[in-house]
């Protein structure tokens, strides 16, 4: 018997085999006819084995069949694909046999024979198909997309293994900390859950099928999980002028960097919105409304998109300064102006103040003014000067832009208060001069002067449109006072003070003769005489206070009245101890007092008696008399100069002892504190205030000094003599005689 050569073909075999088969059943006959010994042959084809697919192999599984009468020495497998596959044989002892070589994922099917001493035995028939396979291989490298705390896993199915791949395992692991994951998944991409954002990962991924886990993939390129970032912190805001700054904090980036962020306002009363983008804190959002409430959000963004707004701020108004007012109107008063406005927008915030500020062009004083609303008063200007004025309002946020200036106004009033510097008094007038006072910014029209008497004067007014004013139809010998006013278009100013007193009197006097006649000068007016009523001598003269009037009186004490004097009485008819010498008026003009060369004094109408010498010895006889400005006392003068003074007449001197002439007559000084006593020569004596004029004798006197007076303003006298010489002092004017005139009596004396 052969032994089957390993190698041999399949066709061979069989036809062995046939061979070997009828070999065997001829030697059974011959052996169950009792032929010789038994023949060997190969052994019989095994039964239809079984297969388990391996890794590259394939175990087949079968039964040992007929050794044909030799024992069998091994068994070839041989599996075959039909697809392509590498085929593979291989030999073994004993069932299994595991054909390698083959390829995985091809389908084979394999046959199984025996072999013995007489060769090969016939193949089994083949078995059923079987794929070899393993586990799948690695996949390529994967690639990856960051999720929020994941990570999208993509890559390519590998190669089976030759056995359908069942699922996958995405695995990512971190460099820096991170929590790592693990997620399965069917199929491309498998997203990992679980890790940690903003921390770097690779991921890798692993194919499996019935035959297990293959090798991972090569890992991933690194990437970093993240989501968009946090909702910002509540921020704060700062009203602008249409905007709000809105300040905030950096919220948790979400794992990737914040490229950016968004603060947007919105209105809860009707302003128009706004959103403005920036990079960082703060973010200043225009186009907002002014005056109108707004809350404000912001959120942050990467790039993975917006994150969530934050908490809406506090309520903000946006705001800027106040508008521009319009032009103001103006109107002047004294020293002061209105300013009359509208009030501006407010800018968004309630206005605190208003400014109105008013200026001059040409030197007035400035002014500002501060008030809360339309209109504000502008005071301590300058009147008289041109001003113009603008208006700019406040709120918190500071001052608006200042309003159009006015138009030009001139503050203005009435006069200021005038300044009498100078009265003076004439016959029934009163020269009231003055500095002309400020005009109040308008032109003065007139000047008012008002007189009066706190001595039964009567009262007078004037106008007059510079200075002085002349006040008619005061009363001549009464004191006066004046006030002066200033008037212009807008009315009359604050009287003057009152002026120091004056007393108007005629600038002239009146001298008179022992026959009662009388003779004017100056503007001392006649209103008559005593020529031919007279039955003794005409000794004294006095005037009413106005001098208007005046009384003659003789020596007998007969009184004769002219003009406006009253007679309040005489000596007429009595008889009486000494002549009468002298006689005086009461200040008021409603009285006299006539005085005897005794001293003897006799009152009539308002004159009281305050004392006399009548029960005195005199070494000289009394020659005159004169009453105080008060009209409560009355001064005596004597012969040689002795001076006696009654009721408020003060003594500061007499002339007695001083004069070697007889003394013929005295006045009294302005304030009633002095006097001058004079002689017949002209020797003049000052006494108290009245002031020194002249002294010693007259040089170019005639006839004996007869009488003196003085001047209305008693700062000067006149001295008249018998032969009617007039010699004036002081301001005492001099008059000349109104013409050549025959005396038949000698000048007895001189009266104002």
């Amino acid at each position: 018997m052969r032994v089957p050569v390993p190698g041999r073909s399949l066709g061979a075999l069989r036809v062995r085999a046939a061979y070997l088969a009828a070999c065997a059943v001829f030697a059974g006959l011959f052996v169950v006819a009792g032929a010789g010994p038994a023949w060997a042959v190969a052994p019989s084809a095994p039964a239809q084995p079984s297969v388990s697919a391996l890794n590259a192999s394939i175990a087949v599984t079968f039964g040992a069949p007929f050794d044909g009468g030799s024992a069998i020495t091994g068994y070839t497998a041989s599996c075959t694909s039909s697809d392509g596959g590498a085929p593979g044989t291989t030999g073994g002892a004993a069932s299994p046999i595991t054909v390698s070589g083959l390829t995985n994922g091809k389908t084979y099917t394999c046959t199984v024979f025996a072999t013995n001493g007489d060769g090969d035995g016939a193949a089994s028939v083949p078995s059923a198909a079987a794929v070899p396979n393993t586990v799948p291989d690695a996949p390529a490298q994967p690639s990856v997309s960051a999720l929020n705390a994941s990570a999208s896993v993509t890559f390519s199915a590998p190669f089976d293994g030759g056995s359908a791949i069942t699922g996958y395992t995405a695995s990512c692991t971190s460099s820096d900390g991170g929590a790592p994951g693990t997620t399965g998944g069917a199929s491309s991409p498998i997203t990992v859950s679980g890790l940690t954002n903003g921390k770097t990962y690779t991921c890798t991924v692993t194919a499996s099928n019935v035959n297990g886990a293959g090798t991972a993939s090569p890992a991933s390129a690194a990437t970093v999980p993240s989501t968009v970032p946090d909702a910002p912190a509540q921020p704060s805001v700062t009203a602008g002028n249409g905007s709000v700054a809105v300040v905030f904090v950096a919220p948790v980036d979400g794992g990737s960097a914040i490229t950016g962020y968004t603060a947007s306002c919105t209105s809860s009363d009707g302003g128009a919105p706004g959103t403005t983008g920036g990079a960082a804190s703060p973010i200043t959002v225009s186009g907002l409304t002014n005056g109108k409430t707004y809350t404000c959000t912001v959120s942050a963004s990467n790039i993975n998109g917006s994150g969530p707004d934050s908490l809406a701020s506090l309520s903000v108004i946006p705001a800027t300064v106040p508008g521009r007012p319009a032009q103001p109107t103006v109107g002047a008063g004294n020293g002061r102006i209105v300013v009359t406005f509208v009030a501006p927008s407010s800018g968004g915030s309630a206005i605190t103040s208003f400014t109105a500020q008013c200026v001059s062009s040409n030197g007035g004083t400035a002014r500002t003014v501060v008030g809360v609303s339309s209109p504000i008063l502008v005071t301590g200007l300058t009147n008289g000067r041109t001003y113009t004025c603008s208006v700019f309002a406040s709120n918190t946020n500071g001052a608006g832009l200042a309003s159009p200036v006015s138009l030009a106004v001139v503050p203005k009033t009435v006069p200021s208060r005038s300044a009498i510097t100078k009265v003076a008094g004439t016959n029934a007038r009163i020269y009231v001069s003055f500095l002309a006072p400020f005009s109040g910014g308008t032109p003065i029209t007139s000047y008012h002067a008002r007189c009066v008497s706190a001595d039964g004067g009567a009262p007078a007014t004037s106008s007059g449109s510079r200075s002085p004013v002349v006040v008619s139809r005061v009363t001549n010998g009464y004191t006066y006072r004046c006030v002066l006013t200033a008037t212009n278009a807008l009315g009359t100013s604050v009287g003057s003070s009152w002026s120091q007193t004056v007393v108007p009197a005629g600038r002239g006097f009146r001298l008179f003769s022992g026959d009662g006649g009388v003779f004017v000068f100056g503007d001392s007016a006649y209103y008559g005489s005593a020529v031919g009523a007279a039955h003794s001598l005409v000794i004294a003269m006095t005037a009413t206070r106005d001098n208007h009037g005046y009384w003659l009186i003789t020596q007998a004490g007969d009184v004769f009245a002219f003009g406006d004097a009253r007679s309040y009485g005489s000596l007429t008819g009595l008889r009486l101890n000494q002549p009468v010498v002298g006689a005086t008026a009461t200040p008021t003009g409603h009285g006299y007092w006539l005085v005897a060369s005794d001293g003897g004094i006799f009152a009539f109408g308002d004159a009281r008696f305050y004392g006399s010498t009548g029960n005195i010895r005199l070494n000289q006889p009394i020659v005159a008399m004169t009453s105080t400005a008060t009209g409560r006392g009355y001064w005596f003068v004597a012969a040689d100069g002795g001076l006696f003074a009654f009721g408020d007449a003060r003594f500061v001197g007499s002339a007695s002892g001083r004069t070697f002439q007889r003394v013929v007559g005295m006045t009294s000084s302005a304030t009633g504190r002095g006097y001058w006593i004079t002689n017949a020569v002209g020797q003049t004596f000052a006494f108290g205030d009245a002031p020194v004029l002249q002294s010693g004798p007259l040089a170019r006197l005639r006839l004996p000094i007869m009488g003196i007076v003085s001047s209305p303003t008693r700062r000067g006298y006149w001295l008249a003599g018998a032969d009617g010489g007039i010699f004036n002092f002081g301001d005492a004017p001099l008059f000349k005689w109104p013409g050549p005139l025959q005396l038949s009596r000698i000048i007895r004396g001189i009266s104002r």
